[in-house]
């Protein structure tokens, strides 16, 4: 009876730090988790991450796109795996703008513009919604010149190159925030359920052993 208790025991010491690590990974922002020397990455999956533009907006990086989202704080136990997450497209106010491909001045916005909010201004909050669809694409049925759209020519937003927006140029001009990441957070909810399982199951271990004790 006592080498099981201390194989027990030792099995729910070893989840718990296994379960702090991943708590801890959180705050070093490298999307993996160490322990006792051994290095665990986290598979990327369908996991993003923001760069701060201003409280409200944030440049969400997907592999190789980039777009515009408003973002917000995580709450809950989501907050275990990151302190921020993208809010719902559908919420209320949110800023969505699917592909972000160009920024001039404050202005960032698209070059294809039928989703839902074709330009930004990130420092007023302005922004200018789906400017072309189906029906009023050009007469040979290919999307128009979006320079020559009023909304575009009346603010001055071409695409020449130095406007592109890239991946390296968001990352050297915008600090990462702590991006909720949802790999991370099913990985700690594991460990979480095992620890706790563990804990309940520890119970009666003890209890049984205690009687061991008190019968000897």
């Amino acid at each position: 009876m006592k080498k099981s208790t201390q194989v027990y025991a030792t099995i729910w010491i070893i989840v718990l730090m296994l379960f702090g690590a991943s708590i801890t990974s959180v705050t070093s922002g490298n999307g993996s988790i160490r322990f006792m020397g051994a290095k665990m990455n986290m598979a990327q999956g369908s996991s993003y991450q923001l760069y701060k533009i201003n409280d409200s907006l944030a440049f969400e990086i997907q592999q190789n796109h980039i777009s515009v989202v408003s973002y917000e704080k995580t709450s809950g136990l989501y907050s275990f795996a990151g302190d921020y997450q993208h809010t719902p497209v559908d919420a209320p106010g949110s800023v969505f703008i699917v592909s972000a491909d160009f920024q001039k001045d404050d202005y960032v916005y698209t070059n294809f513009p039928m989703g839902r909010t074709s330009i930004v201004n990130i420092k007023t909050g302005e922004t200018v919604g789906k400017l072309i669809n189906a029906d009023t694409m050009g007469s040979d049925g290919k999307p128009v010149d979006a320079s020559q759209l009023p909304e575009y020519r009346q603010r001055g937003l071409v695409f020449g190159d130095q406007y592109k927006l890239t991946n390296a140029k968001i990352m050297t001009q915008y600090p990462a925030l702590n991006t909720y990441n949802d790999n991370l957070f099913t990985v700690q909810l594991a460990f979480g359920l095992i620890f706790v399982l563990l804990t309940l199951g520890g119970i009666p271990l003890g209890i049984a052993q205690m009687r061991q004790k008190r019968a000897a």
